[in-house]
């Protein structure tokens, strides 16, 4: 009889592999579903790494098979997180569920290579986890970074100083922290399987440093550190009417803003600024090179007046009543809306057409009834919301691809190229340094890196402001949160508070530590006025950005190019256990029948 270490890996781990395989994509997608909103029990995201760990551990001979029938495993957790995605890109939706799919096989591939060729299940799983997980959110297709293993552990209970199990990306980024929790997964999955073996009881107690570093990796900030008090407006103007908003509903949804506008410059404290959400200037353009075109081409716009009947409207009316309500206010505000560059109008025989050379998804300021010379435009466009990354280099295959997969959206929109400080006076004297963020940038950890301490490390702004609009998740339940979830996680990277006024919700204000200490109820419209606790700190994330995560990424290429050596590849066929003898204390040398 051969000994237990001669075994072949499937003869060492009995049972039915396809069956295995599936099942544990099955139990990963259900963790992927009970981690992240609506139920958003964050320990649940333990099981969404165990089954990898424990499908890496068999060391089957197919390990490509075995993945893919991992991925397919994950499909309905897919299905069922995205399926906002099904109204407004019914097309697209299914590509979104595959993409994902995707990516969780991979992860499961890559893994269980690693684990292969003899790679401990200590450095393998987070390796090969991160690697996939840093490629996915940062490079694949400009890079889509939700759904990462370390989200939800946000969510874990935080002290009154410090955010818990999401500190640690202060120091080394979110994607990070993923590791760490593949880290703390494997451990687990040893201890269980062997209580007594001193390694793994060493391990279990340096992983209990995790929460208990909070206090001493934690970046503290001082008591007396300015509080400026933001104001967010949630203005719900639906979905469907802003694919094509109406001059009559532009008017109606001004008028909710500007009533919501008015209570919250009188609350008190009062605001030292106001936020409307992404593009919801309801006039034409907002710029004063466009406007004074448009108002020498004496452009209209035809609206019910309130007897009933149907009058003309100079479009220009509606911008000099934001910035008369700006004006009588008295406090700043920050609105979104279409930057132009080269804006003309030229007249046709069935009227007027709109034209520029460039168009920017933007953050204007309006102070004493002006538009502020300083404008942020969006630098990372939405990845197929905004820009088709690859296929947009041919307009011909975008527009096809668009007819097929969301009829009626249009990618004209330019990436911005500055990164606006906007200095706002406080009540206290002083001055408030806002960076402003446009909807998905917010979960982007570089944009918002960039934005608030630039490439040196040094503090450039003191509060994020993320402007979205969360309508194109509709009522699928969840979908707002996730947006929400995965944004939280700039404030403990950078020691940053966030105001995030979202134009369906979720509006809210998210101290440093990633926890939302106010917030509207989603789906109506509504305000918030609050104090947001500002710091002049630093951290280490802020100066070295996502250099762990580059390291983890390389060194998951490396290894898996380094597998298929030829002399590794015959390494593979013949694996040997020996990793894991050492990993339990076992000696499985010599025995025999």
């Amino acid at each position: 009889m051969k000994p237990p270490h001669d075994r072949p890996p499937e003869a060492a781990h009995p049972g039915h592999p396809r069956r295995d395989a599936l099942l544990a994509g099955l139990i990963a997608g259900l963790g992927w579903v009970l981690a992240y909103p609506p139920v958003s029990f964050w320990p649940a995201a333990v099981l969404i790494v165990w089954p990898v760990v424990r499908l890496a551990d068999r060391r089957s001979p197919r390990p490509v098979h075995d993945a893919v029938l991992f991925g397919l495993g994950t499909v309905p957790a897919w299905a069922w997180l995205t399926r906002w995605a099904a109204f407004g890109a019914p097309a697209g939706y299914p590509l979104l569920v595959g993409y994902l799919a995707l990516f969780a096989a991979m992860t499961c591939w890559a893994v269980a290579r690693l684990r292969r060729v003899g790679v401990p299940m200590l450095l393998a799983g987070p390796l090969g986890w991160v690697g996939v997980e840093f490629f996915r959110g940062r490079i694949a297709f400009d890079g889509f970074p939700w759904f990462l293993a370390a989200h939800p552990l946000i969510d874990a209970p935080a002290t009154a100083h410090s955010p818990s199990l999401a500190w640690p990306a202060s120091l080394i980024g979110t994607y990070a922290v993923s590791g760490l929790l593949v880290l703390a997964v494997v451990i687990l999955d040893r201890l269980i399987r062997d209580p007594r073996n001193p390694r793994v009881l060493a391990a279990s107690l340096l992983l209990l440093l995790w929460p208990a570093g909070s206090q001493v990796g934690w970046t503290r900030c001082p008591p007396d550190a300015p509080r400026p008090v933001v104001g967010i407006i949630q203005s719900n103007v639906p979905q469907s009417i802003r694919g094509g908003w109406a001059p009559d509903d532009r008017l109606a949804d001004w008028k909710t803003m500007r009533r919501l506008l008015t209570e919250a410059a009188g609350h008190t404290p009062r605001p030292d600024v106001l936020v409307l959400p992404e593009t919801m200037f309801p006039g034409s353009v907002l710029q004063d090179d466009a406007a004074r075109i448009e108002r020498d081409s004496r452009v209209v716009w035809p609206v019910t007046a309130p007897d009933g009947r149907r009058v003309e409207l100079l479009v220009g009316a509606i911008r000099e009543d934001v910035l008369k309500t700006q004006q009588t206010l008295g406090v700043p505000l920050l609105i979104g809306a279409t930057r132009f560059e080269g804006f003309r109008i030229i007249e046709e025989p069935d009227g007027l057409r709109y034209e520029s050379d460039h168009r920017y998804n933007s953050v204007f300021l309006i102070r004493r009834g002006r538009v502020e010379p300083a404008v942020y435009d969006k630098q990372h466009l939405t990845p197929f919301g905004e820009i088709m990354p690859y296929i947009s280099n041919w307009p011909w295959l975008e527009q096809k691809l668009l007819a097929v997969a969301a009829s009626g959206m249009r990618f004209d929109l330019d990436e911005g190229r500055s990164r606006t400080v906007f200095s706002i006076p406080s009540s206290d004297g002083g001055v408030v340094r806002v960076v402003t963020p446009i909807c998905f940038e917010a979960t982007l950890s570089d944009i918002c890196r960039g934005l608030v301490f630039g490439e040196n490390g040094r503090r450039r702004a003191d509060v994020i402001v993320n402007m979205t609009n969360d309508g194109w998740f509709y009522d699928a339940a969840g979908g707002r949160a996730l947006h929400e979830l995965a944004a939280r996680w700039r404030c403990v990277e950078l020691a940053t508070p966030m105001a995030r006024a979202a134009n369906t919700g979720i509006s809210a204000v998210i101290d440093r530590r990633g926890v939302a200490v106010a917030s509207l109820e989603p789906g109506r419209e509504g305000l918030l006025v609050s104090p947001v606790e500002t710091c002049d700190g630093s951290t280490v994330y802020a100066r070295i950005g996502e250099l762990v995560g580059w390291i983890f990424f390389a060194a998951t290429i490396l290894g898996l190019a380094f597998s298929y050596l030829p002399g590794h590849r015959i390494r593979t066929d013949h694996a040997r256990d020996d990793d894991i003898k050492s990993e339990r204390g076992h000696d499985l040398k010599g025995t025999s029948a």
